[in-house]
C-alpha cells in the first residue's frame, strides 16, 4: 500500500526523484544507445541550482517489423531549486513529452493481424512550484501547485467495411487512392488535463511522526470523439457494427482530498504506520473515507519486510461518464 497523502488510485503510484546535486558549478553528459539519444546538465542560476534533460527516440528512424509502424517520443525535464536559510526551499519542476505513431496495414497481406489503420498522436506535461517551510527543528510544511495536461489525437480507418468480402482488392501495397480507400471508424480529440493546490503539514518526534494535509483539484476534461459506424462487439452473434456514436464534452469541476497519517517506531527497525483519507469525487458529489495500515521491518540496510492493508476508490475515465 502507500501513504495516505497520494490521491485515491486502485493501480499502483510511481513516485520519482530527480537527480541530486554533486556540489559542482557545472556539470553536463549525453548519452545515445539503440532507443535513442541525449542528455543531461546541471548548472548554478540566481543562486540556485538549475536541471535539465532531453532525450528522443530513435525508433522513428528505424524500418517496419511488422506492425505497420514504430513510435517516435521526445521528452524533456526542467528542476529549478533555490535552497535558503533553515532548510527552506523552493522547487519548480516541469516534466513533459511527446509521441505518435502511424500504423498502415497491407491490405493485401494474407499475414496481417489487422485491418485498421490508425495515426495517433500526444503529448503530455506537468508543471509545478514547491515551497518548503521549516518552523522548528521538528516541524516543517509544504505548499504545492500544479498543472498537467494530457492531449491525444487519435484517427483509425477500416481498410474493408465487410470484413469478409476482400476479393476486389489487389495489387503492391502502398495501394493508390483510386483502388483503395480505408473509411474512417474512430476520430478523438481530448484532453485530459487538471489544476491542484495542496498543504502538507510534517511535525516528528525521535520516535514519533504525524503528517496530515489537503489538496484541491480542477478537473477540465475535454473531448471531442466521433465513431460514426460503431464497432465490432465480441458479444454479438453477428458481424456487424453497432453502438454508432459522436459527442463533444468540455466542462470543469472541482475535487478535493484531506488526509492524516500517524508512524510511530517501537523498535529502531520496526515502522508501524495508520492513517486516513477522506475523498470527495465530482461526479454525483460522492466521499470516501479510506484507511491506511501498514508495518516495515528492517533486516539490514538494504533489505525488510513489508506489511500493509488499505482501502482505496477511484472514479472511472471521465470518459465513460459523459
Amino acid at each position: 500500500g502507500y501513504d495516505a497523502r497520494y490521491p485515491e488510485r486502485l493501480s499502483s503510484v510511481i513516485e520519482s526523484r530527480t537527480l541530486d546535486s554533486r556540489n559542482l558549478p557545472e556539470h553536463a553528459e549525453g548519452d545515445i544507445g539503440l532507443a535513442g539519444f541525449g542528455g543531461i546538465g546541471e548548472l548554478r542560476l540566481h543562486g540556485g541550482e538549475l536541471l535539465a534533460s532531453a532525450h528522443h527516440g530513435f525508433l522513428g528512424l528505424m524500418d517496419s517489423v511488422g506492425i505497420g509502424g514504430l513510435p517516435t517520443y521526445t521528452n524533456e525535464m526542467v528542476r529549478y531549486r533555490l535552497n535558503g536559510a533553515a532548510g527552506n526551499r523552493i522547487n519548480v519542476l516541469h516534466v513533459a513529452g511527446w509521441d505518435s505513431i502511424q500504423v498502415d496495414n497491407c491490405p493485401t497481406d494474407i499475414v496481417e493481424t489487422s485491418t485498421i489503420d490508425s495515426q495517433y498522436s500526444g503529448w503530455r506535461e506537468t508543471t509545478g512550484a514547491e515551497w518548503q517551510r521549516v518552523y522548528s527543528r521538528n516541524s516543517f510544511a509544504v505548499a504545492t501547485v500544479s498543472d498537467s495536461e494530457q492531449v491525444e489525437h487519435i484517427d483509425q480507418q477500416d481498410q474493408f467495411i465487410d470484413p469478409i468480402d476482400t476479393t476486389d482488392v489487389k495489387g503492391l501495397c502502398p495501394l493508390p487512392a483510386s483502388v483503395f480507400q480505408p473509411v474512417p471508424v474512430y476520430m478523438e480529440k481530448s484532453n485530459s488535463a487538471f489544476s491542484s493546490a495542496g498543504y502538507r503539514y510534517e511535525w516528528s518526534r525521535p520516535r514519533f511522526a504525524l503528517t496530515t494535509g489537503t489538496e484541491v483539484w480542477l478537473q477540465r476534461p475535454h473531448f471531442q470523439i466521433d465513431q460514426p459506424l460503431g464497432a465490432y462487439s465480441p458479444y454479438s452473434a453477428g458481424l456487424e457494427r453497432t453502438d454508432s456514436v459522436s459527442f463533444a464534452s468540455f466542462f470543469s469541476t472541482g475535487e478535493t482530498g484531506s488526509y492524516a497519517q500517524v508512524t510511530v517506531l517501537p523498535l529502531k527497525s520496526l515502522a508501524l504506520s495508520a492513517g486516513g483519507r477522506l475523498q470527495s469525487f465530482a461526479f454525483g458529489n460522492p466521499s470516501t473515507l479510506t484507511p491506511r495500515l501498514s508495518a516495515r521491518y528492517s533486516l539490514s540496510e538494504s533489505v525488510g519486510i513489508h506489511l500493509a492493508f488499505a482501502s482505496y476508490a477511484q472514479m472511472p475515465p471521465y470518459v465513460y461518464l459523459i
